[in-house]
């Protein structure tokens, strides 16, 4: 009777448990996004490779320029295959354009992480990259279904970087090379 009676206060208890790790999200995993007029506007006014940008953000008299590294997605590298068509990919989708920025906060390099939507049609250029075929969705930071949703149908279609026999994820590539670079300068 014991025995009964403490499995049936485990079971409730662990569904709990569960449900909660189930709906915890990662700083950069957007939730529900807020209506594009109330998000910051900013002028794209550099594409430095096919996930990174930078701002000038709209009433800045300064004009400070802001480096942008755009959420959930990871581009290939310059020198990567694919690098370079990412890149002019994103700055076609970006490259003088007005943006509007829901940003998740800093990366360890200092970069605000934002997801970003032209000001004129409202397109998420950060899926737009990925529905491309430009640009991974990055499960490591992101689980997104309409990301995941996106890279599907892009690898079925052979678009991009899929077209490719055996593309290397950017943070496979990325991962020899960093290694090196600490070993080698200390």
């Amino acid at each position: 009777m014991r025995v009964r009676r403490l499995l049936g206060l485990a079971a409730p208890a662990a569904l709990l448990v569960l449900a909660l790790l189930l709906t915890a999200r990662d700083a950069t995993t957007p939730t529900a996004p807020p209506k594009l007029g109330e998000l910051p506007e900013a002028l794209v006014v550099a594409i430095h490779d096919g996930d990174t940008v930078s701002v000038v953000r709209s009433g800045d008299s300064a004009r400070e320029e802001v480096r942008i590294r755009l959420a959930s997605i990871d581009a290939p590298e310059k020198g990567q295959a694919f690098g370079g068509h990412a890149k002019r990919a994103l700055s076609q989708l970006a490259y003088r354009q007005y943006v509007r920025l829901w940003e998740f906060g800093q990366d360890k390099y200092g970069r605000t992480l934002a997801r970003l939507y032209r000001s004129d049609d409202g397109l998420d250029i950060n899926l737009e990259l990925v529905r491309r075929g430009f640009a991974w969705h990055y499960l490591r930071y992101s689980n997104e279904s309409a990301l995941s949703a996106a890279e599907q149908t892009a690898r079925s279609r052979r678009l991009g970087l899929w077209s490719d026999e055996s593309p290397v994820p950017p943070w496979q590539y990325r991962g020899p090379r960093r290694s090196a670079t600490a070993t080698a300068n200390p």
